[in-house]
């Protein structure tokens, strides 16, 4: 079983290969601007990419990068 650490190195290999601006990604499903997403829009945004994450995996990311006291990341 993959845990959140290596699921998240691998989405971070991913980008560097790709040239992709993680960054600039998941700023694109900020609609409020505030700095955060919900965790909908992270899967979303990570499935986007056609990585290949099932959901089990996105659903560990998402736990792993949400901030304390929120749902939100």
């Amino acid at each position: 079983m993959v845990n959140a650490d290596d699921l998240l190195n691998n989405l971070c290999k991913f980008c560097i290969n790709k040239k992709i601006n993680l960054k600039k990604h998941l700023q694109r499903y900020d609609i409020s601007k505030n700095g955060k997403i919900g965790k909908s829009d992270f899967k979303r945004a990570i499935e986007e990419l056609k990585i290949g994450f099932i959901s089990y995996d996105l659903e560990k990311m998402a736990k792993a990068c949400k901030m304390p006291n929120s749902d939100d990341i």
